[in-house]
C-alpha cells in the first residue's frame, strides 16, 4: 500500500507528463501553419514571376512589331531608292554595262582591256617625266645647303603599273600553249596559216622560258634570256608578216559592209603589232622608237583588239 508522498509524486509526474504531451501537441500544429504559410508564400512568388515573365514577353512582341514595321518602311525606302536610280540610268548605258561585263568575262576581253592600259600607260609616261627633269635641272643648277630627297614622281608608279600590268598578261599565256598545238594540229589549215601556227608554236615556249627565267624561277643567265626574248619576238613577227600578206589576199573576197569592218580592225592590230615585233627582234631595237614609240603602236594594237574583243561578245 503506498504512502501519501508517494501518491503526491506519481500526481506530479503525471501532470508533468500530461503537460509534456500538450506541449508537443501545440508544436505540431504550429509546424503544420508553417508549412501552409511557406506553400503559401512559394505559390505566391511563382504567380508573380510567372506574371512578370508574361509581361516581358508582351514587351518583347510589342518592341519585335515595332522592329518588323521599322523593318518594312525600311526596306521600302530602299526599295523606292533603287527603283529611282534605276529609273535615272539610260538604257543605253545599262546595255553598254551589260557588253562590258560580259567581254570582261572572257580571258580575251580581260587581257585586251589591261592591254590597253599597259601601253597608253607607256604612251603617257615620257610626258610626265619632262616636267621633273625641268624641276631637278633647275634644283641642281644652283648650289644647296641642305639635300632633300626628290619625290617619287607620279611616271615611276605609273612605270611600276606598267610593268606589273605586262608581267600579269605574259603570265596568263602561260596557259596558252595547248592552244597553240590545238592549232597546229588542225584540219582545215591553207599553207600559209599552217606556217603561222608553227611561228605560234614556237613562240610561246620561248617567251615562257624567258620569263620565268627573268622571274629566278629558271636558273638561266641573262645572256641567255636575252636571246630567247629576241628568238621568241621573231617568230611573233613572222607570225605578224604573214598574217598582214593573209589579210591583203583576204580584202579580195570580203563581200559584205561587216566583213570590211573586221578586216579593218585586223589591219589595224596588224599594223599596230609589226613595228613592235621588228623592235624587239633587234638587239638595240629601232633606233629612235624608245618607249613612246612602243605605247604609240601597242595602243593602236590594243585598241583594235580591244574592238575585236567587243564585237565577239555582241
Amino acid at each position: 500500500m503506498s504512502s501519501p508522498d508517494q501518491e503526491t509524486n506519481f500526481q506530479e509526474v503525471a501532470d508533468s507528463l500530461s503537460e509534456q504531451v500538450q506541449s508537443i501537441s501545440g508544436s505540431t500544429i504550429d509546424m503544420s501553419e508553417i508549412k501552409e504559410k511557406a506553400g503559401a508564400a512559394i505559390d505566391g512568388a511563382r504567380e508573380q514571376a510567372e506574371a512578370a515573365v508574361e509581361k516581358v514577353r508582351e514587351e518583347v512582341g510589342v518592341a519585335s512589331e515595332k522592329i518588323n514595321a521599322g523593318s518594312e518602311v525600311a526596306g521600302k525606302k530602299v526599295e523606292n531608292f533603287a527603283a529611282g536610280l534605276r529609273s535615272r540610268v539610260p538604257d543605253t548605258f545599262k546595255a553598254k554595262l551589260n557588253h562590258l561585263v560580259r567581254m570582261l568575262s572572257t580571258l580575251s576581253g580581260h587581257d585586251k582591256l589591261l592591254m590597253l592600259i599597259q601601253y597608253s600607260l607607256k604612251l603617257i609616261i615620257p610626258h610626265l617625266h619632262r616636267p621633273q627633269r625641268i624641276i631637278m635641272l633647275l634644283l641642281n643648277s644652283a648650289p644647296t645647303l641642305v639635300k632633300v630627297d626628290a619625290p617619287t614622281p607620279l611616271a615611276v608608279r605609273l612605270r611600276k603599273l606598267s610593268d606589273l600590268t605586262s608581267d600579269y598578261r605574259i603570265f596568263l599565256r602561260l596557259l596558252d600553249f595547248p592552244s597553240a598545238v590545238q592549232w597546229v594540229l588542225a584540219d582545215d589549215h591553207t599553207p600559209l596559216t599552217f606556217i603561222q601556227s608553227i611561228a605560234n608554236l614556237c613562240y610561246y615556249p620561248l617567251e615562257h622560258t624567258a620569263f620565268l627565267a627573268s622571274h629566278n624561277i629558271l636558273p638561266i643567265s641573262p645572256r641567255t634570256q636575252s636571246k630567247l626574248w629576241l628568238y621568241a619576238c621573231r617568230f611573233w613577227a613572222a607570225y605578224v608578216i604573214l598574217d598582214l600578206y593573209r589579210l591583203f589576199q583576204q580584202r579580195k573576197t570580203a563581200a559584205t559592209e561587216e566583213e570590211e569592218r573586221g578586216w579593218k580592225r585586223e589591219v589595224m592590230v596588224n599594223a599596230g603589232y609589226a613595228p613592235l615585233t621588228v623592235h624587239w627582234s633587234l638587239e638595240g631595237g629601232l633606233r629612235g622608237l624608245g618607249d613612246e614609240g612602243v605605247g604609240l603602236f601597242g595602243t593602236v594594237a590594243a585598241v583594235g583588239q580591244l574592238a575585236k574583243a567587243w564585237r565577239a561578245v555582241a
